[in-house]
């Protein structure tokens, strides 16, 4: 009867704890509309970026040596492979423009230009 009574004062003990551990966020909201519009305004965000990539000049396919010839040498290049994949993140930082590409064994799969401030 004993040990019934200690597992149940653990229970108890550890249902406080779980509670006195919740968060207490006051400002968490329910409302879908604010959060959808939040949603909204950050893919547009991303849009504005997408949009942009091709400013670089660096397109979906293109071999890491004629994005170098392209851009010149680039300011940040960071290899490493994961099985048989060849992964190569290289940068471009100008006065105009920040460039970011990654390439997967040599062939571009994703860039990005972020305009200078």
């Amino acid at each position: 009867m004993s040990s019934h009574i200690r597992v149940l004062l653990a229970s108890f003990a550890f249902a406080g704890f779980l509670t006195a551990c919740g968060s207490d966020d006051s400002s968490y909201s329910t409302d879908t509309a604010a959060d959808s519009t939040a949603v909204v305004e950050e893919s547009t965000a991303v849009e504005a970026v997408a949009e942009a990539a091709p400013a670089s000049g660096i397109t979906t396919g293109m071999s890491e040596a004629a994005a170098i010839e392209l851009l010149g040498e680039p300011s940040v290049k960071q290899s490493h492979s994961i099985n048989e994949i060849e992964i190569t993140h290289l940068e471009w930082n100008t006065s105009e423009a920040l460039i970011s590409a990654q390439f997967h064994n040599g062939e571009a799969v994703h860039s990005q230009y972020w305009p200078a401030q």
